[in-house]
């Protein structure tokens, strides 16, 4: 009751339509259209109450804010690459630093983790967005976290390919001998080194060779 108006008012509600789907919505944005045919004497009683549409296929999120919540939405939806998606957990990020919507940013983080990242192919750890920033910590560290967290995705995308290259030329005993070796390097510019090894080198000895170089370089 506390939320009616000083004569007993209701707030404003607006009802919102969040729509993700490819095809362009079509339906009427007044729920006046959605009703079917009624006898004459009863059209009056029939409601009409439009409702704000978000198309987040057809919205532009580079002319919206970076801490609105519906452009980050957008921008996930969007995603076509590893780039467009750390764009997009940035932007979330931010929103969540902000946001007094605990449960609300857990939905968000679920969602990631269960439908943007499989369908970019992307694998490792779950992300962690969570509302803002734990006891301790900057806005600033967590989204340092969320790049960290996207370069070892990069070092995840550049391992798969490494290997497919290693059983393709060498074969699975070659990538098996490989795998501890490509497993402790971190960093994509030492694997890559080792992604032109396997072009360059005419054996998997040598393969194997060059990359313990690499890894202990």
């Amino acid at each position: 009751m506390n939320a009616l108006g000083p004569r007993g008012e209701y707030p404003l509600t607006i009802p919102v339509v969040v729509y993700n789907g490819v095809r362009p919505w079509t339906a009427p944005t007044d729920v006046r259209g959605l009703v079917g045919p009624v006898p004459d004497p009863l059209v009056g009683l029939v409601p009409s109450h439009p409702y704000l549409l978000v198309d987040l296929q057809r919205l532009d999120p580079a002319g919206m804010s970076t801490d609105n919540m519906i452009a980050a939405l957008a921008r996930f939806e969007r995603a076509s690459s590893e780039g467009d998606l750390g764009e997009a957990v940035r932007a979330l990020g931010q929103w969540a630093g902000q946001s007094a919507e605990p449960e609300l940013a857990a939905r968000l983080e679920a969602w990631i983790n269960l439908d943007v990242r499989p369908r970019l192919g992307l694998a490792g750890p779950p992300i962690r967005i969570g509302t803002g920033a734990p006891k301790g910590e900057s806005m600033t560290t967590m989204l340092d976290r969320i790049d960290r967290w996207m370069e070892g995705q990069r070092g995840e995308g550049q391992r798969r390919l490494v290997h497919r290259l290693v059983r393709r030329k060498f074969g699975i005993g070659a990538e098996a001998r490989l795998r501890p070796i490509l497993e402790g390097i971190s960093d994509p510019a030492r694997i890559e080194a080792v992604a032109d090894a396997v072009i360059d080198c005419d054996s998997a000895e040598a393969l194997i060779a060059r990359a313990k170089e690499v890894a202990g370089s």
